[in-house]
């Protein structure tokens, strides 16, 4: 900055008490962290000075760090602004709440989550801090008010009465893994439509004319996960592009307990005419079907084709055909949108990658005979 001409400002410089007008402002909570404050002309119509005057008292609350320029050249309200520095755990906390136990680490889901939010927040020069377990499926955990956030991050089947807790907090709340739906947070999700509709139309060209979709009931939300039904849009989407009415599928809902004895499987191999292709939303229920399949003399993928939804590193018996969703690189987004402020909301949508597995081939000459 260059060097001022003149004489320096004094102490009570109508400039720095502009200044500490809006610092008392957003002590008191009319600003809140996050939020963006009014246009310079707008501030210096309302405290009835002139502009320049305003945007020296906003160049004085910038280098103190009580506000900072957003993407789009607004003026937002930083974290933990106003906070004396002996009253925080932390400067800049990411909260990460996991609606699991971490003793579920081995699994894939958990561990490419945690890698990915802790590089968002090292991105971010915020510690991360972690929330787990199934309690905070349907309340926000308690404890955290004291802490400088700088945002959460939720993943999992989180209950709406909880997420419309996190809407009401001061700072930016992002979905991870999951789309935004109705609720007012950011959002990293994979574009689930676009993936569904990559791979039916895949089939359709395999020759493929009667399908099945099979989506995935949550207990924890008492409803179709969101992701399944998006990526059931993406597949009826392909359907009606090529011509094909409701007839030519049927969709199936599976529980999260259930195995290759489930009911729904039995239905599906079962259906008249037979489906030849099965497009799973989630890597377990494309596995059961496989099973059950070639368990009733189905071959696959000669005479039943089976495609889905799985993790970057997913450990299957076999390689299963499908979109592939890398978690590492969702939660990263995640924890990154925590820079944006509350509003507006910023919706973020990740491509998935194609996996050519060995289970989906081209549609069978003879139908398959029917099982009981």
């Amino acid at each position: 900055m260059p060097p001022r001409i003149g004489r320096p400002p004094g102490p009570h410089a109508k400039f720095r008490r502009i200044a500490e007008r809006l610092r008392e402002r957003i002590r008191a909570g009319g600003y809140p962290p996050g939020s963006v404050l009014p246009s310079i002309r707008t501030l210096a119509g309302k405290f009835r000075v002139g502009k320049r005057v305003v945007v020296l008292a906003v160049e004085e609350l910038k280098r103190d760090g009580w506000i900072a320029a957003t993407a789009n050249r607004r003026l937002a309200v930083c974290e933990g602004a106003g906070r004396p520095p002996g009253d925080r755990v932390a400067a800049g906390v990411v909260l990460l709440i996991l609606e699991t136990n971490l003793e579920r680490m081995v699994q894939v889901r958990v561990p490419e989550v945690l890698r990915g939010a802790a590089a968002g927040a090292g991105n971010l020069r915020a510690p991360l801090l972690l929330a787990h377990g199934p309690q905070h499926r349907n309340a926000m955990p308690g404890g955290f008010e004291r802490l400088d956030l700088r945002g959460v991050v939720l993943y999992g089947a989180i209950h709406a009465s909880a997420v419309r807790g996190y809407e009401r907090l001061p700072v930016p709340v992002v979905f991870c893994d999951r789309p935004p739906e109705d609720f007012q947070v950011h959002a990293a999700a994979v574009d689930n439509v676009a993936a569904a509709a990559d791979v039916t139309r895949r089939l359709l060209a395999l020759g493929h004319r009667r399908f099945a979709f099979v989506r995935y009931l949550q207990y924890a939300t008492r409803g179709v996960d969101p992701d399944a039904l998006e990526r059931q849009r993406g597949f009826e989407l392909a359907l009606r592009e090529a011509g094909l009415g409701k007839k030519s599928y049927a969709v199936f809902n599976a529980l999260r307990d259930e195995g290759p004895k489930a009911p729904f499987i039995r239905s599906l191999l079962s259906a008249r005419p037979p489906v030849t292709a099965v497009l799973a939303s989630d890597p377990r229920r494309a596995q059961n079907v496989i099973q059950a399949a070639r368990a009733a003399g189905r071959r696959v993928p000669q005479d039943l084709s089976v495609a889905g939804f799985q993790e970057r590193d997913t450990r299957m018996p076999e390689e299963l055909s499908g979109p592939v969703i890398d978690l590492f690189a969702l939660a990263r987004c995640a924890a990154l949108l925590l820079k944006h402020p509350k509003r507006p909301l910023v919706h973020e949508r990740l491509p998935a990658t194609w996996r050519e597995g060995a289970t989906i081939g081209p549609a069978p000459v003879k139908s398959p005979r029917r099982t009981s």
